[in-house]
Protein backbone atom coordinates (compact mmCIF):
# COMPACT_ATOMS: atom_id res chain seq x y z
CA UNK A 1 0.00 0.00 0.00
CA UNK A 2 2.66 2.26 0.82
CA UNK A 3 5.42 0.84 -1.61
CA UNK A 4 6.57 4.16 -2.51
CA UNK A 5 8.04 4.88 0.44
CA UNK A 6 11.55 3.51 0.20
CA UNK A 7 13.25 2.46 3.52
CA UNK A 8 17.18 1.68 3.72
CA UNK A 9 16.83 -0.97 7.06
CA UNK A 10 19.79 -2.43 8.62
CA UNK A 11 19.40 -6.12 8.15
CA UNK A 12 19.43 -7.62 11.28
CA UNK A 13 16.60 -5.45 12.31
CA UNK A 14 15.08 -6.61 8.89
CA UNK A 15 15.13 -10.04 9.90
CA UNK A 16 13.55 -9.15 13.55
CA UNK A 17 10.80 -7.32 11.79
CA UNK A 18 10.10 -10.01 9.57
CA UNK A 19 9.53 -12.71 11.78
CA UNK A 20 7.19 -11.02 13.91
CA UNK A 21 5.18 -8.66 11.41
CA UNK A 22 4.90 -9.78 7.66
CA UNK A 23 2.39 -7.12 7.25
CA UNK A 24 4.15 -4.38 8.42
CA UNK A 25 7.03 -5.64 5.65
CA UNK A 26 4.80 -5.97 2.95
CA UNK A 27 3.44 -2.59 2.94
CA UNK A 28 6.74 -0.96 1.92
CA UNK A 29 9.91 -1.08 0.06
CA UNK A 30 13.03 -2.05 1.91
CA UNK A 31 16.29 -1.96 1.06
CA UNK A 32 19.52 -3.70 3.69
CA UNK A 33 22.84 -2.96 4.81
CA UNK A 34 25.08 -5.02 6.96
CA UNK A 35 27.84 -2.71 7.49
CA UNK A 36 28.36 1.27 8.24
CA UNK A 37 30.30 1.77 4.84
CA UNK A 38 27.57 -0.42 3.50
CA UNK A 39 24.92 2.10 4.26
CA UNK A 40 27.28 5.04 3.20
CA UNK A 41 27.74 3.49 -0.08
CA UNK A 42 23.92 3.06 -0.56
CA UNK A 43 22.92 6.14 0.73
CA UNK A 44 25.52 7.22 -1.47
CA UNK A 45 24.00 5.73 -5.18
CA UNK A 46 20.12 6.23 -4.57
CA UNK A 47 17.19 8.17 -3.07
CA UNK A 48 15.86 6.78 0.31
CA UNK A 49 12.39 8.24 1.62
CA UNK A 50 14.07 7.29 5.32
CA UNK A 51 17.18 5.17 6.82
CA UNK A 52 17.06 3.50 10.37
CA UNK A 53 19.79 2.89 11.88
CA UNK A 54 20.23 1.12 15.10
CA UNK A 55 22.36 0.87 17.34
CA UNK A 56 22.80 -2.90 18.86
CA UNK A 57 22.92 -4.21 15.59
CA UNK A 58 26.11 -2.22 14.43
CA UNK A 59 27.25 -0.16 17.32
CA UNK A 60 27.10 3.06 15.36
CA UNK A 61 27.90 6.22 16.87
CA UNK A 62 25.51 8.71 16.15
CA UNK A 63 27.52 12.04 16.78
CA UNK A 64 30.22 10.41 14.18
CA UNK A 65 27.51 9.28 11.60
CA UNK A 66 25.31 12.08 11.36
CA UNK A 67 27.74 14.14 9.64
CA UNK A 68 28.74 11.59 6.88
CA UNK A 69 25.31 11.24 6.05
CA UNK A 70 23.88 15.16 5.75
CA UNK A 71 26.64 15.77 3.31
CA UNK A 72 24.96 12.75 1.17
CA UNK A 73 21.48 12.44 1.83
CA UNK A 74 18.71 14.35 -0.02
CA UNK A 75 17.12 17.44 1.44
CA UNK A 76 13.87 15.41 2.25
CA UNK A 77 15.15 11.95 3.52
CA UNK A 78 14.68 11.01 7.24
CA UNK A 79 17.10 9.50 9.82
CA UNK A 80 15.47 7.63 12.46
CA UNK A 81 18.04 6.36 14.71
CA UNK A 82 17.19 3.58 17.17
CA UNK A 83 19.26 3.83 20.58
CA UNK A 84 19.96 1.06 23.23
CA UNK A 85 18.41 3.42 25.83
CA UNK A 86 16.10 6.39 25.31
CA UNK A 87 17.82 8.09 28.68
CA UNK A 88 20.85 8.11 26.55
CA UNK A 89 22.44 12.06 26.50
CA UNK A 90 22.26 12.60 22.28
CA UNK A 91 24.59 15.96 21.16
CA UNK A 92 21.75 18.80 20.87
CA UNK A 93 24.30 20.37 18.59
CA UNK A 94 23.91 17.95 15.77
CA UNK A 95 20.20 18.60 16.08
CA UNK A 96 21.61 22.27 14.60
CA UNK A 97 23.07 21.56 11.81
CA UNK A 98 20.05 21.23 9.61
CA UNK A 99 17.17 23.60 9.56
CA UNK A 100 14.90 20.54 9.39
CA UNK A 101 16.18 18.48 11.97
CA UNK A 102 15.75 15.77 9.88
CA UNK A 103 16.80 12.92 12.45
CA UNK A 104 14.88 11.27 15.34
CA UNK A 105 15.94 9.56 18.29
CA UNK A 106 13.87 6.64 20.02
CA UNK A 107 14.25 3.71 22.03
CA UNK A 108 14.96 0.34 20.66
CA UNK A 109 12.09 -0.67 22.58
CA UNK A 110 9.48 1.24 20.12
CA UNK A 111 6.62 -0.97 18.79
CA UNK A 112 7.69 -1.73 15.23
CA UNK A 113 4.21 -1.16 13.97
CA UNK A 114 4.27 2.75 15.73
CA UNK A 115 7.94 3.12 14.16
CA UNK A 116 6.22 2.90 10.51
CA UNK A 117 3.58 4.53 11.19
CA UNK A 118 5.51 7.52 12.23
CA UNK A 119 7.51 7.10 9.35
CA UNK A 120 4.37 7.10 6.52
CA UNK A 121 2.68 10.49 8.86
CA UNK A 122 6.29 12.34 7.67
CA UNK A 123 5.92 11.05 4.74
CA UNK A 124 2.19 12.03 3.86
CA UNK A 125 3.39 15.67 5.05
CA UNK A 126 5.99 16.46 2.47
CA UNK A 127 4.14 17.69 -0.03
CA UNK A 128 3.72 21.13 2.12
CA UNK A 129 6.96 22.66 3.18
CA UNK A 130 5.28 24.77 6.11
CA UNK A 131 3.65 22.36 6.79
CA UNK A 132 6.22 19.56 7.13
CA UNK A 133 8.39 22.19 9.23
CA UNK A 134 5.78 22.46 12.03
CA UNK A 135 5.24 18.89 12.01
CA UNK A 136 8.59 18.35 12.78
CA UNK A 137 8.79 21.16 15.86
CA UNK A 138 5.64 19.30 17.31
CA UNK A 139 7.58 15.71 16.52
CA UNK A 140 10.50 16.88 17.75
CA UNK A 141 9.03 18.52 21.03
CA UNK A 142 7.39 14.77 21.28
CA UNK A 143 10.88 13.31 21.11
CA UNK A 144 12.55 15.71 23.50
CA UNK A 145 9.94 15.35 25.88
CA UNK A 146 10.59 11.57 25.70
CA UNK A 147 13.74 11.67 26.98
CA UNK A 148 13.35 13.86 29.38
CA UNK A 149 10.62 11.89 31.20
CA UNK A 150 12.55 9.04 30.52
CA UNK A 151 14.92 10.38 32.62
CA UNK A 152 12.28 10.90 35.42
CA UNK A 153 11.05 7.42 34.95
CA UNK A 154 14.75 6.22 35.42
CA UNK A 155 15.20 8.21 38.98
CA UNK A 156 11.27 7.10 39.56
CA UNK A 157 9.93 10.61 39.88
CA UNK A 158 7.79 10.21 36.49
CA UNK A 159 4.63 10.61 36.52
CA UNK A 160 2.54 9.87 33.69
CA UNK A 161 -0.80 11.82 34.05
CA UNK A 162 1.26 15.43 34.36
CA UNK A 163 3.48 14.23 30.84
CA UNK A 164 -0.13 13.60 29.31
CA UNK A 165 -1.27 17.13 30.26
CA UNK A 166 1.73 18.77 29.78
CA UNK A 167 2.41 17.03 26.15
CA UNK A 168 -0.99 18.01 25.69
CA UNK A 169 -0.73 21.70 26.21
CA UNK A 170 2.31 21.39 24.00
CA UNK A 171 0.74 19.98 21.03
CA UNK A 172 -2.95 22.01 21.08
CA UNK A 173 -1.98 25.21 23.21
CA UNK A 174 -1.11 27.87 20.55
CA UNK A 175 -2.02 32.04 19.96
CA UNK A 176 -4.34 31.45 17.08
CA UNK A 177 -7.58 29.87 17.96
CA UNK A 178 -8.44 28.84 14.81
CA UNK A 179 -5.56 26.19 15.02
CA UNK A 180 -6.92 24.72 18.32
CA UNK A 181 -9.71 22.57 19.50
CA UNK A 182 -11.78 24.30 21.86
CA UNK A 183 -12.74 20.72 23.64
CA UNK A 184 -10.27 17.54 24.00
CA UNK A 185 -11.80 14.24 25.20
CA UNK A 186 -9.44 11.23 26.12
CA UNK A 187 -9.94 8.29 27.24
CA UNK A 188 -6.71 6.66 28.46
CA UNK A 189 -5.37 4.99 31.22
CA UNK A 190 -3.24 8.06 33.33
CA UNK A 191 -1.96 6.91 36.81
CA UNK A 192 -5.26 4.61 36.79
CA UNK A 193 -5.28 0.48 36.11
CA UNK A 194 -7.80 0.92 33.36
CA UNK A 195 -8.80 4.12 31.38
CA UNK A 196 -11.15 6.59 31.59
CA UNK A 197 -12.67 9.67 30.07
CA UNK A 198 -10.98 13.21 30.48
CA UNK A 199 -12.49 16.19 29.01
CA UNK A 200 -10.25 19.66 28.56
CA UNK A 201 -11.39 22.77 27.87
CA UNK A 202 -9.76 25.89 27.08
CA UNK A 203 -10.26 28.67 29.92
CA UNK A 204 -8.91 32.16 29.51
CA UNK A 205 -6.42 30.89 27.29
CA UNK A 206 -5.09 27.53 30.01
CA UNK A 207 -6.32 24.11 29.08
CA UNK A 208 -8.14 22.87 32.22
CA UNK A 209 -9.06 19.11 32.51
CA UNK A 210 -11.68 17.00 34.64
CA UNK A 211 -13.17 13.32 34.85
CA UNK A 212 -15.73 12.83 32.47
CA UNK A 213 -18.41 10.30 33.33
CA UNK A 214 -18.87 9.16 30.28
CA UNK A 215 -18.53 4.88 29.77
CA UNK A 216 -18.60 4.18 26.52
CA UNK A 217 -15.95 3.12 24.60
CA UNK A 218 -16.19 4.32 20.90
CA UNK A 219 -16.82 1.95 17.86
CA UNK A 220 -15.72 3.50 14.22
CA UNK A 221 -17.66 2.65 11.55
CA UNK A 222 -14.32 0.77 9.86
CA UNK A 223 -13.17 -1.81 12.96
CA UNK A 224 -9.19 -1.29 11.27
CA UNK A 225 -9.69 2.63 11.28
CA UNK A 226 -8.22 4.35 13.97
CA UNK A 227 -7.47 7.93 12.24
CA UNK A 228 -10.44 10.16 11.36
CA UNK A 229 -11.08 14.01 10.29
CA UNK A 230 -14.48 15.12 9.80
CA UNK A 231 -16.75 18.40 9.47
CA UNK A 232 -20.55 19.38 9.68
CA UNK A 233 -23.06 16.98 8.96
CA UNK A 234 -19.99 14.30 8.65
CA UNK A 235 -19.21 13.90 12.04
CA UNK A 236 -22.89 13.13 12.81
CA UNK A 237 -22.76 10.39 10.38
CA UNK A 238 -19.73 8.58 11.28
CA UNK A 239 -19.89 9.07 15.39
CA UNK A 240 -23.70 9.27 16.32
CA UNK A 241 -23.91 7.26 19.12
CA UNK A 242 -21.08 8.77 20.79
CA UNK A 243 -22.81 12.02 20.39
CA UNK A 244 -25.73 10.56 21.76
CA UNK A 245 -23.84 9.33 24.97
CA UNK A 246 -22.33 12.42 24.95
CA UNK A 247 -24.62 14.83 25.31
CA UNK A 248 -26.12 12.60 28.03
CA UNK A 249 -22.98 14.15 30.08
CA UNK A 250 -22.09 16.80 28.64
CA UNK A 251 -25.47 18.47 26.89
CA UNK A 252 -24.00 22.15 26.34
CA UNK A 253 -21.08 20.78 23.94
CA UNK A 254 -22.08 21.15 20.07
CA UNK A 255 -20.05 19.73 17.55
CA UNK A 256 -19.01 21.56 14.25
CA UNK A 257 -15.93 19.81 13.31
CA UNK A 258 -13.29 17.35 14.78
CA UNK A 259 -10.11 14.75 14.30
CA UNK A 260 -10.39 11.56 16.52
CA UNK A 261 -7.52 8.81 17.25
CA UNK A 262 -9.08 5.40 18.55
CA UNK A 263 -7.70 2.37 19.59
CA UNK A 264 -8.16 0.21 22.54
CA UNK A 265 -5.43 1.84 24.67
CA UNK A 266 -6.42 5.61 24.05
CA UNK A 267 -9.00 7.52 22.00
CA UNK A 268 -8.72 11.14 22.01
CA UNK A 269 -11.35 13.48 19.88
CA UNK A 270 -10.23 17.34 19.28
CA UNK A 271 -13.64 19.33 18.84
CA UNK A 272 -14.36 22.25 17.51
CA UNK A 273 -11.37 24.21 15.58
CA UNK A 274 -11.97 27.57 14.25
CA UNK A 275 -11.99 26.41 10.87
CA UNK A 276 -12.39 22.89 9.06
CA UNK A 277 -10.44 20.30 10.24
CA UNK A 278 -8.00 18.51 7.68
CA UNK A 279 -5.81 15.52 7.32
CA UNK A 280 -2.42 17.75 9.25
CA UNK A 281 -4.72 18.02 12.10
CA UNK A 282 -5.85 14.16 12.33
CA UNK A 283 -1.71 13.59 11.90
CA UNK A 284 -0.58 15.68 15.03
CA UNK A 285 -3.10 13.83 16.29
CA UNK A 286 -1.81 10.54 15.96
CA UNK A 287 1.90 11.33 16.88
CA UNK A 288 0.37 12.77 19.86
CA UNK A 289 -1.19 9.39 20.73
CA UNK A 290 2.07 7.25 19.38
CA UNK A 291 4.06 9.22 22.10
CA UNK A 292 1.83 8.77 25.04
CA UNK A 293 1.63 4.89 23.89
CA UNK A 294 4.93 4.66 24.05
CA UNK A 295 5.80 6.33 27.23
CA UNK A 296 3.01 4.31 28.50
CA UNK A 297 5.47 0.82 27.70
CA UNK A 298 8.32 2.48 28.76
CA UNK A 299 6.73 3.30 31.95
CA UNK A 300 5.46 -0.17 32.35
CA UNK A 301 8.39 -1.75 31.73
CA UNK A 302 10.15 0.39 34.50
CA UNK A 303 7.48 -0.64 37.01
CA UNK A 304 8.68 -4.15 36.43
CA UNK A 305 11.88 -3.21 36.53
CA UNK A 306 10.93 -1.59 40.16
CA UNK A 307 9.32 -5.08 41.71
CA UNK A 308 12.43 -7.09 40.84
CA UNK A 309 14.44 -4.42 42.26
CA UNK A 310 12.32 -4.48 45.11
CA UNK A 311 12.95 -8.33 45.34
CA UNK A 312 16.07 -8.10 45.17
CA UNK A 313 16.54 -5.88 47.98
CA UNK A 314 14.44 -8.35 50.13
CA UNK A 315 16.33 -11.01 49.40
CA UNK A 316 19.54 -9.73 49.72
CA UNK A 317 18.31 -8.66 52.87
CA UNK A 318 17.54 -11.98 53.94
CA UNK A 319 20.94 -13.19 53.37
CA UNK A 320 22.56 -10.64 55.14
CA UNK A 321 20.96 -11.75 58.10
CA UNK A 322 23.14 -15.10 58.19
CA UNK A 323 26.37 -14.08 60.20
CA UNK A 324 24.78 -11.35 62.39
CA UNK A 325 23.19 -11.54 65.78
CA UNK A 326 19.45 -10.15 65.47
CA UNK A 327 19.89 -8.65 62.22
CA UNK A 328 16.54 -9.63 61.33
CA UNK A 329 14.84 -6.86 63.22
CA UNK A 330 17.96 -4.82 62.96
CA UNK A 331 17.76 -3.78 59.23
CA UNK A 332 13.78 -3.80 59.71
CA UNK A 333 14.01 -0.88 62.58
CA UNK A 334 16.93 0.22 60.39
CA UNK A 335 14.97 1.13 57.17
CA UNK A 336 12.19 2.76 59.81
CA UNK A 337 15.30 5.25 61.34
CA UNK A 338 16.40 6.40 57.84
CA UNK A 339 12.87 6.73 56.53
CA UNK A 340 12.03 8.98 59.90
CA UNK A 341 15.27 11.16 58.90
CA UNK A 342 14.98 11.32 55.56
CA UNK A 343 11.08 12.54 55.84
CA UNK A 344 12.49 15.31 58.42
CA UNK A 345 15.30 16.17 56.27
CA UNK A 346 12.20 16.87 53.57
CA UNK A 347 13.44 14.77 50.89
CA UNK A 348 11.01 13.54 48.49
CA UNK A 349 8.40 10.92 48.31
CA UNK A 350 10.64 8.66 45.84
CA UNK A 351 13.82 9.35 48.21
CA UNK A 352 12.14 8.17 51.51
CA UNK A 353 10.22 4.95 49.81
CA UNK A 354 13.93 3.93 48.53
CA UNK A 355 16.27 4.87 51.51
CA UNK A 356 13.60 2.93 53.66
CA UNK A 357 13.97 -0.14 51.23
CA UNK A 358 17.80 0.42 50.30
CA UNK A 359 19.20 1.04 53.53
CA UNK A 360 18.38 -2.26 54.73
CA UNK A 361 21.14 -3.44 52.72
CA UNK A 362 24.09 -1.39 54.67
CA UNK A 363 25.59 -4.55 56.24
CA UNK A 364 25.07 -6.75 52.97
CA UNK A 365 28.87 -7.27 52.62
CA UNK A 366 29.14 -8.96 56.26
CA UNK A 367 28.64 -11.97 54.41
CA UNK A 368 31.96 -12.60 54.01
CA UNK A 369 32.75 -11.70 57.05
CA UNK A 370 33.72 -14.30 59.18
CA UNK A 371 31.01 -15.80 61.90
CA UNK A 372 34.35 -15.89 64.54
CA UNK A 373 34.97 -12.28 63.83
CA UNK A 374 31.33 -11.13 64.20
CA UNK A 375 30.63 -13.17 67.22
CA UNK A 376 33.73 -12.58 69.07
CA UNK A 377 33.22 -11.90 72.64
CA UNK A 378 36.60 -10.68 73.21
CA UNK A 379 38.02 -7.44 71.71
CA UNK A 380 38.75 -7.66 68.00
CA UNK A 381 42.69 -8.07 67.42
CA UNK A 382 43.82 -4.89 64.59
CA UNK A 383 43.79 -7.59 62.06
CA UNK A 384 40.63 -9.14 62.70
CA UNK A 385 38.80 -5.32 63.32
CA UNK A 386 40.92 -4.48 59.48
CA UNK A 387 38.57 -7.64 58.28
CA UNK A 388 35.67 -6.00 59.80
CA UNK A 389 35.57 -2.73 57.80
CA UNK A 390 35.91 -4.59 54.98
CA UNK A 391 32.33 -5.18 55.09
CA UNK A 392 31.52 -1.66 53.37
CA UNK A 393 33.40 -2.31 50.06
CA UNK A 394 32.28 -6.32 50.20
CA UNK A 395 29.36 -4.46 50.45
CA UNK A 396 29.29 -2.30 47.59
CA UNK A 397 30.72 -4.90 44.96
CA UNK A 398 27.90 -7.29 45.70
CA UNK A 399 24.85 -4.25 45.47
CA UNK A 400 26.67 -3.04 41.80
CA UNK A 401 26.68 -0.26 40.01
CA UNK A 402 22.92 -0.72 39.01
CA UNK A 403 21.44 2.89 38.76
CA UNK A 404 18.51 2.00 40.31
CA UNK A 405 20.65 0.81 43.66
CA UNK A 406 22.69 3.64 43.64
CA UNK A 407 21.53 4.73 47.02
CA UNK A 408 22.11 1.47 48.72
CA UNK A 409 25.34 1.29 47.28
CA UNK A 410 26.58 4.42 48.64
CA UNK A 411 24.79 3.08 51.89
CA UNK A 412 26.73 0.45 51.94
CA UNK A 413 29.66 1.64 51.26
CA UNK A 414 29.38 5.09 53.37
CA UNK A 415 27.52 4.14 56.32
CA UNK A 416 30.75 4.14 59.04
CA UNK A 417 32.32 7.65 57.41
CA UNK A 418 32.30 10.03 59.93
CA UNK A 419 31.18 13.93 59.14
CA UNK A 420 34.49 14.76 60.51
CA UNK A 421 36.42 12.50 58.85
CA UNK A 422 37.34 9.95 61.23
CA UNK A 423 35.34 7.53 59.21
CA UNK A 424 36.33 4.37 56.91
CA UNK A 425 36.92 2.95 54.34
CA UNK A 426 37.60 6.28 52.70
CA UNK A 427 38.36 8.74 55.07
CA UNK A 428 35.43 10.73 53.58
CA UNK A 429 34.61 14.17 55.75
CA UNK A 430 31.27 16.61 55.51
CA UNK A 431 29.17 16.53 52.38
CA UNK A 432 31.75 14.53 50.33
CA UNK A 433 29.80 11.87 52.02
CA UNK A 434 26.48 11.70 50.59
CA UNK A 435 23.16 12.45 52.76
CA UNK A 436 22.17 8.81 52.34
CA UNK A 437 25.10 7.92 53.66
CA UNK A 438 25.19 10.48 56.78
CA UNK A 439 21.60 9.58 57.64
CA UNK A 440 22.58 5.87 57.69
CA UNK A 441 25.63 6.48 60.04
CA UNK A 442 23.62 7.74 63.04
CA UNK A 443 20.99 5.59 62.23
CA UNK A 444 23.43 2.51 62.84
CA UNK A 445 24.71 4.08 65.74
CA UNK A 446 21.69 4.66 67.83
CA UNK A 447 20.30 0.36 67.00
CA UNK A 448 23.96 -1.12 67.61
CA UNK A 449 23.61 1.07 71.12
CA UNK A 450 20.34 -0.01 71.89
CA UNK A 451 21.12 -3.88 71.00
CA UNK A 452 22.35 -6.54 73.09
CA UNK A 453 25.83 -7.84 71.28
CA UNK A 454 27.99 -10.81 72.31
CA UNK A 455 30.51 -8.04 73.69
CA UNK A 456 28.42 -5.69 74.95
CA UNK A 457 24.96 -4.84 76.73
CA UNK A 458 21.98 -3.25 75.35
CA UNK A 459 22.21 0.46 76.62
CA UNK A 460 18.57 2.46 77.21
CA UNK A 461 17.15 4.91 75.15
CA UNK A 462 18.72 8.09 77.52
CA UNK A 463 22.28 6.23 77.63
CA UNK A 464 21.77 5.89 73.72
CA UNK A 465 21.23 9.61 73.11
CA UNK A 466 23.28 10.65 75.84
CA UNK A 467 26.37 8.87 73.76
CA UNK A 468 25.53 10.44 70.44
CA UNK A 469 24.85 13.66 71.71
CA UNK A 470 27.34 14.18 73.83
CA UNK A 471 30.19 11.63 73.30
CA UNK A 472 32.19 8.60 75.26
CA UNK A 473 35.46 8.65 74.38
CA UNK A 474 34.68 6.32 71.92
CA UNK A 475 32.11 8.18 70.01
CA UNK A 476 32.17 12.20 69.49
CA UNK A 477 29.18 14.45 68.31
CA UNK A 478 30.92 16.03 65.38
CA UNK A 479 31.03 12.39 64.04
CA UNK A 480 27.40 13.44 62.75
CA UNK A 481 26.38 15.97 60.40
CA UNK A 482 25.07 18.94 62.39
CA UNK A 483 21.90 18.91 60.79
CA UNK A 484 20.87 14.90 61.03
CA UNK A 485 22.10 15.59 64.91
CA UNK A 486 19.81 18.63 65.63
CA UNK A 487 16.98 16.64 63.66
CA UNK A 488 17.88 13.46 66.12
CA UNK A 489 17.93 15.72 69.04
CA UNK A 490 14.18 17.25 68.09
CA UNK A 491 13.14 13.92 67.80
CA UNK A 492 15.02 11.08 69.25
CA UNK A 493 11.38 9.87 70.68
CA UNK A 494 10.14 8.48 67.50
CA UNK A 495 13.55 6.74 67.42
CA UNK A 496 12.67 4.46 70.60
CA UNK A 497 9.33 4.48 69.44
CA UNK A 498 10.42 2.20 66.33
CA UNK A 499 12.98 0.74 68.71
CA UNK A 500 10.09 -0.64 71.10
CA UNK A 501 7.68 -1.68 68.51
CA UNK A 502 10.46 -3.64 66.83
CA UNK A 503 12.20 -5.31 69.76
Amino acid sequence: MYKNIKILIPDALYERISATSQQEIEKYTYITYQTEEDLINKVSAEHYDSIIITQSSLNINLAEIYPKLIKILAEDTIIIFLTNDAREPIDTSIQLNTPLRKFFVFTEQLNYIDLFEIIKAIQNLKGAKDQYINFINIFNEITDQIKLNSQQLHIGTFNFKIYFEELLLKIFTTNKATERPEIILTRVALNEKHPRWYIYQYKDDKLEGNILNLTLIPKTPDENAKLFHCNGKEVEQQFKLFMQKLNEVAPNISIRNMTAYLSNRISIFCINYGRDTGRLDALTLKLFAVAVLLLQDITQQFQETDTLAIETVKSLAIVSEVNDEDAGQHIHRFGLYCKLLAEHCNMSSYDIKTIQLQSQLHDVGKIYIPQSILRKITPLTPEEWEIVKMHTIHGARIIGDHPRMKMARNIALTHHERWNGTGHPNGLKGEEIPIEGRIAGLADTYDTLRMKRSYKEAYDHATACRIILEGDGKSTPDAFDPNLLLLFKQFHWQFNDIFEANP
